[in-house]
């Protein structure tokens, strides 16, 4: 994270995406603020994740042709899930 944290900086601050802001309503907003850099993180790790996992499915869709879906750890699930 915080090699991902230290790398990020310098480019968001290049693009006006870091430090604080006065919105048009005339608020003031903090834009990349520690929180928000740990969500990207945890995103393109999640992202980057998924992509080998399905990379996987691919390569064996020959041997194993059908995928199933399962419910996650959630205590409550939405009825599209269920």
């Amino acid at each position: 994270m915080k090699q991902f944290q230290d790398e990020l900086e310098p480019l968001l601050g290049k693009r006006g995406w870091l430090g604080k802001v006065l919105m048009e309503d005339g608020a003031m907003v903090e834009l990349g603020t520690p929180r928000r850099l740990k969500i990207l993180y945890d995103t393109h790790m999640r992202t980057a994740r998924a992509a080998g996992q399905w990379v996987r499915i691919e390569r064996n869709k020959a041997a194993l042709p059908y995928l199933r879906y399962g419910l996650g750890p959630s205590r409550e699930h939405r009825l599209q899930h269920v």
